[in-house]
């Protein structure tokens, strides 16, 4: 069945298809057109994480992309994943990375996943030289041990408002946001729920002024930590939703930061 399997992702690569091969024995799939895919079947419900490794480096974008769909390798529907960490260089405080279109750097990379992932896949997003890939299972999970992710992470520009976008909050049972303006205050920190289209459902689930230089805390099926809030606004809603959108409004020359960090 596996030498099916990896003959089928050889042949797809020629034709510049979707590339499947064996989650546990693993494979290298070449890149090379735009679209071309190294996928990989993968339950939420039984992994933590999956990982990535890029082989061979070549010169067009990569996109890390996972499905809640049921029908898995199969969908047509593919969301943007938490940010992935670099796991084959030594650092007490490895750094995690969104992929988005983003140049390969030859390396091994490890991407939470949520509950409901079914498929997890990285997508040739521009043509260029080939890069080699391969794709295979992570931490299995275990019920009880905590999944932590990082979802969304940016700094404005000075002057430029902020905003999340569409996130999808499905397969996880808790998060953190964390908005922060660096300069005067004024700016306002709008979190909102979303329908199934991407509009806000009705008005902001919570707003608030940006202080100067203090940061504001929301959470999302959690209650905060027992401790010291010197320097920050706390605020906890209630469950988390399906999707969210966080924004904070732009101020002449001042940079404003959004955090997510999410769990299961």
């Amino acid at each position: 069945m596996k030498k099916l399997i990896l003959l089928f992702a050889l042949l797809s690569s020629a034709a510049g298809a979707t590339n499947i091969y064996d989650p546990v024995g693993g494979g290298v799939v070449t890149l090379t057109n735009a679209a071309d895919t190294a996928a990989i079947a993968i339950s939420g419900t039984k992994y933590a994480t999956v990982l990535w490794v890029v082989n061979t480096a070549g010169s067009g974008g990569i996109t890390a992309e996972y499905t809640t769909d049921a029908a898995g390798l199969n969908s047509v529907n593919w969301l943007t994943p938490p940010y992935s960490k670099r796991t084959d260089v030594l650092s007490a405080n490895p750094a995690v990375t969104p992929w988005t279109n983003n140049t390969p750097v030859a390396g091994t990379y490890e991407t939470p996943l949520g509950s409901n992932v079914t498929a997890f896949r990285i997508r040739y997003q521009t043509a260029g030289t080939a890069t080699t890939i391969t794709v295979i299972g992570g931490l299995p999970y275990v019920p009880g041990v905590r999944v932590t992710a990082v979802i969304y992470d940016v700094t404005s520009a000075g002057g430029a408002a902020s905003d999340t976008g569409t996130l999808d909050l499905s397969g996880w049972s808790a998060a953190v946001i964390k908005g922060f303006e660096s300069g005067v205050a004024g700016g306002f920190l709008n979190v909102s729920s979303l329908d199934d289209a991407g509009a806000i459902f009705g008005t902001s689930e919570y707003g608030v002024a940006l202080a100067t230089a203090v940061a504001v805390y929301v959470h999302y099926g959690v209650a905060p930590l027992a401790g010291p809030t010197r320097g920050a606004t706390i605020e906890t809603l209630g469950q988390i939703p399906k999707r969210a959108r966080v924004q904070i409004g732009a101020i002449a020359a001042i940079t404003g930061r959004i955090r997510i960090e999410a769990r299961r």
